[in-house]
């Protein structure tokens, strides 16, 4: 039988490679007893597949037969299978079970994978028959291109989170192996990124899970490093080394990067993804607005393979308004709309989804009896109006729709109170760093409503507010309606002025935190874990959400209002409820970003205030809770007043305010604590080190070593950014600016190393 025209025997080099690497049992990342028992059998199995690919060589050489090809096709497929259940069974469950708590170490962010729910989050698919062209060549990048990197950049609503959304269900129909992380207001932490793609990657591949298990139990720092580099390295590269490189590539989706906190941070991730991608089977869709640091970033070299780039908003406007056009008729269709309605509002909202489903969702809310015909009408008359004024902006139409939106959620039958009441729940919902609950709203407004009220005032805002029924969590629909109210210029009297009202919030959180009280769990006993001791039931019942929220974020909005008046409510605070807010936090196993909070307020105090006592029990505050994040004993929340107090130097202002409490606990012998320094909260080793330079704000930490390399890292971990020195660098130094620094080498040459960010 002739081969069948266009017959693509090509698949059948992986086998065939696979086969002629086949040999004896590979050592494995766990020792377990079962293993070495099967080695015969192993072997035999090499044996096997050696004599498979010696007879599959012809074939491919001189295809004759499509038939008997295909069923070899069939067969291999069948073998890997077997292969890969080979591996997985000659594990005992002693040895699974170590497996998957070594796995489990990378605590994967659960809220930032595809299929997941977060509270308070929204994520939809594209609308039936849209967006068509933009996912065929997604498909056509992944399955055929040699570009390892693709670039999906829009401006705010252009739908790069909808559209990378429906690839992945995309994949996942065509059971193609994906990763994802899909970045918001919950998952902002650019250092999660990789141990949660890490995770994902073991449930995929039984080879690089058990790669990956046997570097966590020798080395298991490795799992909750934050430094870029060392997740490249350690939790992506080295893994893989065990995997056949002939095996399909995994796509890993990262979406809406430009939202996670630290755009520094970012540049680096970007930097270190240029480095290592080239040596991994994977192809990385990153998703971000069109930031000029981004896209220095992502701009190819010549001739480079390495990045391919689909632009949002550049794409023909009259393919997305037939887009638009179609989803508006999908969600709309019970209003019969003509042809000329259609057209008009997919013209109005341009290039921007985000415009025509807000409209949907004011013209026509989920759960709400709203007079939808008259709201159309007023929608529809947005885009005829001539005003001579008009701003020329890109989000024209945006501005329009949304000062109609809230024009209408502050209607005349509203009294002057009652409008206020709407502004201070809406710009509270803007100014939230997660979503929050109804009753965390009523308390960061100060307000005594009832969470009906509060409810009947957030149904007022649904076309620009989720609150969702089933989790209760409050948030704002998309990102472009926080950019439109934080622009005076855009949203004009509606503006929310976020220094003002980040300091009613800092002021409420305050007020909140005087809740705080001695071991608010009622533990009993500090040689009980925390785990052991409570349930998170448990912690929940004692600690409110409210309180939760005020805890976590208060130095957030303290710091970015630059206001002077609630400093004595900080001194307050440190004073009587700094040691009862750390025990929060530790229950909550956010004791890590409390130092991170602590250096918030230290960096924003001499802006505001000249009280140096101030400022160094701020200081002193940060390294006793930094100290105990790096110990062991935080496993325990009582270990606050019964270890680390005692165990504090006795200069230190957080000693002196609260050990007179603690008087009855054993004290350490006197004359050694008064000899006793502050512990180092961070180090790294490098080679010889000639110079070293600190930036003015104590976050970084500038060196140059003896063998050329010029590094400059934070403080607090070990995040580094490299450049390589023709000579040995003598000195560094920091300039009176952020970024700048210089350096200067033996060859009497000087230079500016380029730091990774904006």
């Amino acid at each position: 039988m002739p081969p069948k025209p266009g017959f693509n025997y090509a698949f059948l080099q992986k086998p065939k490679r696979l086969f002629q690497r086949a040999s004896s049992p590979r050592p494995g990342a766990v020792s377990d007893p079962d293993i070495k028992d099967s080695d015969k059998e192993y072997i035999n199995l090499a044996a096997e597949l050696k004599k498979a690919a010696d007879l599959l060589t012809p074939q491919l050489d001189n295809p004759n037969c499509s038939a008997l090809s295909e069923s070899i096709g069939q067969t291999v497929d069948g073998t890997d299978q077997l292969q890969t259940q080979i591996q997985i069974e000659m594990f005992s469950p002693e040895t699974k079970a170590l497996m998957d708590k070594l796995i489990e170490s990378l605590r994967p962010s659960q809220s930032a994978l595809y299929g997941s729910n977060p509270q308070g989050i929204v994520r939809q698919y594209c609308a039936k028959d849209t967006r068509i062209s933009i996912l065929e060549d997604l498909d056509s990048w992944s399955d055929n291109s040699d570009y390892r990197l693709m670039w999906m950049s829009g401006m705010a609503g252009t739908g790069k989170t909808t559209i990378t959304y429906s690839y992945a269900k995309a994949l996942y129909d065509r059971g193609k192996p994906f990763a994802s992380f899909f970045c918001s207001k919950v998952d902002r932490d650019v250092g999660r990124i990789i141990p949660t793609i890490a995770h994902q990657l073991a449930s995929l591949s039984p080879v690089f899970r058990d790669q990956l298990g046997g570097l966590l139990e020798k080395v298991p720092s490795l799992a909750s490093s934050t430094g870029i580099p060392h997740q490249f390295e350690h939790l992506l590269k080295n893994p893989f080394k065990g995997v056949d490189q002939g095996s399909e590539d995994i796509v890993v989706l990262i979406d809406a990067l430009d939202e996670c906190d630290d755009p520094e941070q970012v540049g680096y991730f970007l930097d270190q993804l240029a480095q290592w991608i080239e040596g991994l089977p994977l192809k990385f869709l990153v998703t971000s607005r069109p930031e000029a640091w981004i896209q220095r970033k992502m701009r190819p070299t010549h001739g480079s393979k390495l990045a391919k780039s689909i632009s949002l908003h550049d794409i023909d406007e009259a393919k997305v308004k037939e887009d638009i056009k179609l989803y508006l008729e999908q969600e709309l269709a019970s209003m019969s709309l003509s042809n000329e309605q259609l057209v008009r509002l997919a013209g109005q909202s341009g290039s921007l989804f985000i415009y025509a489903a807000t409209v949907v969702r004011y013209i026509k809310p989920k759960g709400g009896a709203v007079p939808s015909r008259p709201r159309l009408i007023t929608v529809l008359r947005l885009g005829t109006r001539s005003d001579s004024k008009k701003s020329s902006n890109l989000y024209q139409e945006m501005d329009q729709l949304y000062t109609g939106v809230l024009k209408n959620a502050l209607g005349s039958e509203l009294d002057e109170q009652e409008r206020d009441k709407v502004l201070i729940v809406l710009k509270t919902v803007l100014c939230a760093k997660e979503p929050i609950s109804i009753g965390g709203i009523a308390a960061l407004c100060g307000l005594d409503d009832s969470i009906d009220d509060i409810s009947f005032t957030l149904e007022r805002l649904n076309s620009v507010i989720y609150a969702p029924e089933t989790s209760g969590l409050v948030s704002v629909f998309h990102a472009s309606f926080p950019d439109f109210m934080f622009d005076p210029e855009r949203s004009k009297d509606l503006f929310c002025d976020p220094d003002e009202h980040n300091h009613l919030m800092a002021e409420q959180c305050f007020g909140l935190m005087k809740q705080l009280r001695f071991n608010i769990c009622q533990l009993s006993s500090s040689c009980i874990t925390d785990g052991s001791a409570i349930t998170q039931e448990q912690i929940e019942d004692a600690i409110e959400p409210a309180l939760s929220y005020a805890c976590h974020y208060w130095a957030e909005h303290l710091t970015k209002s630059k206001r002077s008046d609630l400093c004595e409510e900080l001194k307050d605070f440190f004073y009587q409820r700094l040691l009862f807010w750390m025990e929060v936090l530790n229950l909550k196993r956010s004791i890590a970003r409390g130092g991170d909070e602590l250096f918030r307020v230290i960096s924003w105090l001499p802006d505001v205030s000249n009280d140096t006592d101030l400022t160094t029990f701020a200081e002193d505050a940060r390294n006793f809770v930094t100290s105990f994040a790096a110990n062991p004993i935080s496993a325990s929340t009582p270990h606050i007043y019964t270890s680390l107090l005692p165990f504090c130097p006795r200069s230190s202002a957080v000693f002196q305010c609260y050990w007179k409490y603690f008087q009855r606990l054993t004290e350490p012998d006197h004359r050694a604590m008064q000899l006793r320094e502050v512990a180092a909260l961070a180090s790294w080793k490098h080679d010889s080190v000639l110079s070293v330079a600190y930036s003015h704000d104590g976050s970084k930490i500038a060196f140059g070593c003896i063998n050329g390399t010029v590094g400059v890292q934070t403080s607090h971990e070990e995040a580094s950014i490299f450049m390589p020195q023709v000579q040995a660098t003598a000195l560094f130094a920091f300039g009176i600016f952020r970024n700048p620094k210089a350096s200067s080498s033996k060859d009497h040459s000087a230079g500016t190393p380029q730091q990774s960010g904006r």
